[in-house]
């Protein structure tokens, strides 16, 4: 059965912040130090074989984004 209009959830619009978050939220104060640990699980439709080339180049990516050195951002694998 299909849900009436005031069944239906919202339109996912309605859930994002109006505003994105100022970076200067993530900065520590002086002094202090800020530690986090970030784990992402992602899964590829390919062999490691094939992925292992490009791993340090997504790493590299995952770095710049996350607007921290390449040598925070760890790879671990698994293969099924």
């Amino acid at each position: 059965p299909l849900l009436s209009n005031s069944e239906a959830s919202p339109p996912t619009e309605a859930l994002e912040p109006s505003v994105a978050p100022s970076s200067l939220q993530n900065e520590a104060p002086p002094g202090e130090l800020k530690i986090a640990k970030i784990t992402m699980l992602i899964s590829f439709n390919i062999s490691y074989v094939d992925m292992k080339p490009h791993i340090t180049e997504l790493a590299g990516l995952f770095a710049r984004e996350l607007n921290v050195n390449i040598s925070q951002v760890r790879n671990y694998y698994y293969m099924a």
